[in-house]
Parts: structure tokens; C-alpha cells; sequence
């Protein structure tokens, strides 16, 4: 396996650093339509790109574009089991849906934290953004690093910089578990909706300090890591794929999302029979710590849940975990993102502090929406609170336990 890894390297390196003239394929190196000052003040709504008619013609020559309408859902409403929310975010049942969207860039410079140039138009392509705008309306760079041309042309011209043909973007502005997830991973719907890219296709991913965790979610969909490329410099791509994320965070999600995330799950075969409830715990997290969470759990044990810890288990065990559960619970957080794994029809119970839940955990909904128990935050300052360890009331936890699984075994 050593020695298969560092074939890999081998080749990818030499792929990346082919100099400029030898390969016919590279003659679009020569020159680039950027400016020679100023700033990348312009997002590039695709305005100029052929439009066509399936995902398989997005990867024609040129500038091109796939794209079909959202579809709005409304989603179920969620409940209270105890304790009290201190943002009014449990009123939300709006999913506005995303729009599916594919599109190639013909001559395209990746940057850190997926910021994007399309070289043809000079700007910044509108799928940069994590929370991508609507319809052009935006029409200004609202991160406070604005590009600068005079950087991209020296980026442009540097020998240094890696050069890719035909490549996939699978990155995430952000390398934590949940972004790679929701934001990276979410971009690989159109390869379980009729896009067959050609086997020269690279896919570039994160260099993740929480390492190659998610090569499994690609590999579950037939690429390989000797396809993958991590992304940690700039790089430079003749004809590049760029998806509309299908989770937009805090925004949207689609259903293309829920059909992927099922693709990868069947992939790792049938969940273990004897789980249908499922604890996920946060004990070992680097914040936001339940303090009394080991108690806790053992209030949910009691009630038949496995208790788990994700940073322990691989991407595979935790997809099949995820979905065989009929019940899920758990403090917020990253681990619970599992749950887009799971049937439609499966229940979930968040614990979380007064100031902290996120809408995120809401579209992840589909039949039934979260019941939350509130325990309470150290902070009423909703960033502070996001970071603080916090408290819950055990009593509380076990009635409403009692509630809801007193007799009853199977559900």
C-alpha cells in the first residue's frame, strides 16, 4: 500500500508541474484576460456561458452552464421537550430549496479557501461563496481580502504553480468535519444524477487536518483516491466542474442532497440490526462540552441507545450506523450531521444550550423535524455560546426519556 501511495505521488506531481509548451492541451497557458491592476471587485454570474440542456453537456469546451429551478419544501415543525431557546430559531419551517447548477470554467485559477477566477471574465466565480448569491443581485465581493490582479498575474506566471486539466471541485472554504460534509461533499450530486465524468478526471479536495476522512465519501461514488487532488495552494485548471453545494448552510438544501447522501450510505452495506437508537456523544470534542454529558448518557443507555463517538469510528461504520437508526440523539454539533444518512422517517432528539442551535440541524428534516432538550448556556452571546461548555439538567432528560420510551422497546 506504501509503495501504491507513492506511485500516486509520483504521478500526480509530474501531472501537476508539466511545463508550459510541451503539451498541446497547455497552449491556453500563454495568456490570461485579467487586468494588470486593481481589484477582483466583480462576481461572475455566468451570464456569458453556453447554456445547455443535460450535466453531461456541462463538460463541452468553453464557458458552459447547467441549471434548473429550486424547489421550495416546508419543512416540519419542531418541538420542545424541556428547557427554553434563547434565539427565536425554532419558528423557521422555510426550506427555499437550492438551485441545481453545474458549470465549467474553461481557463480557471483555484485559490485558498475555494476562491475562484474564471481568467476569461477576470472575476470571481459566483460558486466562491459559501452562501452563494441569487441572481446576480449581488454584484460586489463582500470578503473583506479582495483580490488583487497584480497577485493573480504573478500566480499565473510562477512555474511553481501547479497546472491540472480537467478537473472536479469537491473543496470546502472551511476543513472542519461538518464543512467538508455539508459544503464539499454536497457538491458531488451530479455523479448520482446522470453526470459521467471521463476516468482522466481529477477531484480536488481539502487538505484536511483531520486527514483523508473523506476520501470515503468519494470513494463511495467510484473515484478513487488516485483521482484525488488536495488543495492547499493555488492551482491553476483547464476546464473546471464546479457544482451548486446542494447544503447551503443556514439557507437551503435540495433534494439531490438526500438522494447522494443514500448513494454513499448503500455503498457500505446494511446497517448492524441491533441499533435502531443511536447517542452520539460530544465527551471527546475540543468545545461546547455537555459538562454532565457521562451521566447523560447513561440516561439514554438505559433507554436502549448505543452511545457513540464519531472521531473514533471510520466514515463507513458511521454511515451504517446513521442508517439503520430509528432514534438519533445528541448534544448539537458536527456528529449529528450524520443524520443525513438516515431514513426519511427517523426520529431526532438535540440537546443543546439555550444560545446555541443551528438551522442546520432543521433542514436535515424530512418527516419528522428535531425535539430539542435545552439545558443552559454559560453565555447569552450566541458566538460565545457557540464555543462554551454547558450544563443540563439531568432530572429533566430522564422524565422526558420516560416519556417518550417507557414500554415501549421496538420504536
Amino acid at each position: 500500500m506504501r509503495e501504491l501511495i507513492g506511485c500516486h505521488l509520483r504521478s500526480l506531481t509530474a501531472k501537476l508541474h508539466r511545463p508550459t509548451g510541451q503539451d498541446g492541451d497547455l497552449a491556453w497557458l500563454a495568456k490570461s484576460r485579467v487586468r494588470e491592476a486593481g481589484e477582483v471587485n466583480q462576481i461572475d454570474t455566468y451570464d456569458s456561458y453556453r447554456a445547455v440542456d443535460t450535466l453531461q453537456d456541462v463538460l463541452g469546451e468553453g464557458d458552459r452552464i447547467y441549471q434548473s429551478a429550486r424547489v421550495a419544501r416546508t419543512l416540519p415543525e419542531a418541538s420542545i421537550l424541556s428547557g427554553a431557546p434563547g434565539l427565536p430559531l425554532l419558528g423557521r419551517r422555510k426550506n427555499p430549496g437550492v438551485p441545481v447548477r453545474l458549470v465549467r470554467i474553461e481557463d480557471a485559477l483555484v485559490l485558498r479557501k475555494k476562491q475562484i477566477v474564471n481568467l476569461r471574465t477576470g472575476k470571481l466565480i459566483l460558486d466562491s461563496f459559501r452562501r452563494p448569491a441569487n441572481g446576480g443581485r449581488e454584484n460586489r465581493i463582500s470578503r473583506p481580502d479582495q483580490l488583487q490582479y497584480e497577485k493573480i498575474d504573478l500566480i499565473i506566471s510562477d512555474k511553481a504553480t501547479p497546472v491540472l486539466s480537467d478537473a472536479f471541485c469537491a473543496i470546502s472554504e472551511i476543513g472542519g468535519f461538518g464543512h467538508i460534509l455539508r459544503e464539499g461533499i454536497s457538491q458531488l450530486w451530479p455523479l448520482t444524477e446522470g453526470l459521467r465524468p471521463p476516468a482522466g478526471m481529477s477531484f480536488l479536495v481539502n487538505r484536511s487536518r483531520l486527514g483523508t476522512f473523506h476520501h470515503a465519501y468519494l470513494e463511495a461514488l467510484a473515484v478513487g483516491f488516485t483521482r484525488l487532488v488536495p488543495v492547499e495552494g493555488p492551482l491553476r485548471v483547464k476546464g473546471l466542474v464546479v457544482a451548486y453545494q446542494s447544503f447551503v448552510l443556514d439557507h437551503g438544501v435540495g433534494d439531490h442532497f438526500f438522494t447522494l447522501a443514500a448513494k454513499i450510505a448503500d455503498h457500505f452495506g446494511d446497517p448492524p440490526a441491533s441499533c435502531a437508537r443511536l447517542y452520539v456523544s460530544r465527551r471527546h470534542a475540543g468545545k461546547r462540552r455537555l459538562v454532565n454529558e457521562l451521566a447523560v448518557e447513561t440516561l439514554f443507555e438505559r433507554h436502549g441507545f448505543r452511545v457513540v463517538y464519531p472521531e473514533q469510528l471510520p466514515v463507513s461504520e458511521q454511515c451504517r450506523l446513521f442508517a439503520g437508526a430509528k432514534w438519533v440523539a445528541g448534544p448539537v454539533g458536527s456528529g449529528l450531521y450524520g443524520a443525513m444518512f438516515c431514513r426519511p422517517d427517523t426520529r431526532r432528539i438535540i440537546l443543546a444550550p439555550s444560545h446555541f442551535f443551528t438551522v442546520n440541524d432543521l433542514l436535515l428534516s424530512r418527516m419528522h423535524a428535531p425535539m430539542y432538550l435545552f439545558g443552559n448556556s454559560r453565555n447569552a452571546d450566541r458566538k460565545e455560546a457557540m464555543s462554551d461548555d454547558w450544563e443540563i439538567d439531568e432530572a429533566s432528560v430522564a422524565r422526558n426519556l420516560g416519556s417518550l420510551f417507557r414500554g415501549n422497546t421496538s420504536a
